[in-house]
């Protein structure tokens, strides 16, 4: 997907999330935090555009559990999403960290 594109879209749907959970305070929450957040995933995508995908089908597997009533199942979905997003976070840094020290 076009970075830009999935960037907006991405934002929208956790928007949904939040507000398919019926608690004011996560939309709450949501709204004050949505600014910083899509600052945040457009610096993820820039810096790992290959996030785009995984991100979309982890998204995907989200998306069906909610729709499908499967409160447990979207858990596990979400669950798997931020440790995939963490190590791939993790990895950049790590990567960065050592290029930086063989410059020096």
């Amino acid at each position: 997907p076009d970075q830009v594109e999935f960037s907006e879209h991405d934002l929208l749907f956790h928007y949904l999330v939040a507000k398919s959970t019926h608690n004011r305070f996560a939309v709450s929450l949501f709204n004050g935090f949505s600014q910083a957040l899509a600052q945040l995933f457009d610096k993820f995508f820039r810096m790992m555009p290959t996030m785009l995908d995984v991100s979309y089908r982890a998204h995907e597997k989200i998306y069906q559990a909610v729709a499908g009533g499967d409160p447990e199942e979207a858990m596990q979905a979400m669950d798997k999403h931020l440790r995939k997003s963490e190590r791939a976070l993790a990895a950049y840094y790590h990567k960065q960290e050592r290029a930086a020290a063989k410059k020096s």
